[in-house]
């Protein structure tokens, strides 16, 4: 079985989310990167190199998808990302595996001022071909196959996402 998908199954049985830490400094000027891809380059240096959008990360995020994401599937300089959206006060990151989109990606939902992110998360099995789609947040959630996608942008939040984190 493959090990991402071993992780998530196991994630789900035991709820294994990272604890809630401190107070965090402000995330209100990452709206800047509206409209930039993650790779691109602000303030000297990417999306996924600023501290505050990687402690947000390991505050909300298991360390096996954390990796995932952050490294692009063992692909990281040919990760496959879409430019920032933003609605609110709610940033869009969207990313997958190059050559497999359709079969491992990821949206990620940065709420700038509650500090959190929530993750809608497919992934395909590679020995069996099969699709798992969930949503992470305080809590992980099966989704039916091919959810995260069937919603476009924003919608994935509204239809699955907790309003209240």
């Amino acid at each position: 079985m493959n090990r991402t998908l071993l992780f998530l199954l196991v994630v789900m049985l035991v709820g294994a989310l990272p604890a809630r830490a401190g107070e965090m400094p402000s995330l209100d000027d990452l709206a800047k990167w509206e409209g930039k891809y993650p790779n691109a380059v602000l303030s000297n240096h990417g999306f996924w190199d600023d501290t505050r959008v990687l402690d947000v990360m390991k505050q909300n995020i298991p360390a096996a998808l954390r990796e995932i994401i952050i490294q692009g599937w063992g692909m990281k300089d040919e990760l496959i990302e879409m430019p920032i959206e933003r609605q609110g006060d709610v940033l869009l990151v969207s990313v997958c595996k190059p050559h497999d989109c359709l079969s491992h990606a990821a949206r990620l939902y940065f709420n700038l001022k509650r500090k959190t992110v929530q993750i809608c998360w497919t992934e395909e099995t590679e020995k069996t071909g099969k699709q798992l789609d969930i949503w992470i947040d305080r809590d992980v959630k099966r989704l039916e196959k091919g959810a995260c996608w069937d919603k476009s942008g924003f919608d994935g939040l509204a239809a699955y996402g907790d309003t209240a984190y």
